[in-house]
């Protein structure tokens, strides 16, 4: 969440199939409360119902993974449509259906012997390899200004005490 939250990314996706995802405050140092958190555990797979609410909006899910042939490099992901980027658990990785459903299939280039970085890693080396992409090209990639007037606004308010009373008593 805080490495979305540094990189301006504002939707963060998660999926509770066989673990329960617990928000951290001391890790978190704050973010939680501006990423907007996207949860899925209402079923034992909730992988599908995922993909598909986000394939729909127009999104190409990117799985990281270790296994798998035909797997790009973080370097050639295309960056010309929204992408989702989906990061598996540190011991288990992404599940198969993931990796079935998912539009490609990407890998972080690594030189020494160990076999993969840890997720925080993983995630900060993508995001910082796509945004630097994304500001470097001439993809319209960043909010219109109504978006980002709906964010402050959503901001302000939960960052007050009292927020649904002055809501009601402003309206």
């Amino acid at each position: 969440i805080r490495t979305c939250d540094c990189f301006g990314i504002q939707n963060l996706h998660v999926i509770d199939n066989t673990m329960s995802y617990k928000l951290n405050k001391r890790v978190t140092q704050g973010a939680g409360k501006w990423i907007s958190l996207h949860r899925y555990n209402t079923r034992n797979d909730n992988t599908e119902e995922c993909i598909t609410k986000l394939k729909k909006q127009g999104y190409h899910i990117a799985a990281t993974s270790l296994r798998g042939e035909n797997v790009l490099s973080i370097e050639d992901l295309p960056i010309k449509q929204k992408v989702e980027l989906w990061f598996g658990t540190e011991d288990f990785g992404l599940s198969d259906r993931a990796h079935k459903m998912a539009d490609s299939v990407i890998k972080i280039p690594m030189l020494g012997f160990t076999q993969s970085f840890n997720i925080s890693v993983c995630a900060a080396l993508c995001l910082h390899n796509i945004i630097n992409r994304l500001h470097d090209s001439d993809v319209i990639w960043r909010l219109t200004n109504d978006e980002r007037n709906a964010l402050r606004l959503d901001r302000i308010m939960k960052s007050l005490k009292n927020a649904d009373m002055l809501l009601t008593r402003f309206k």
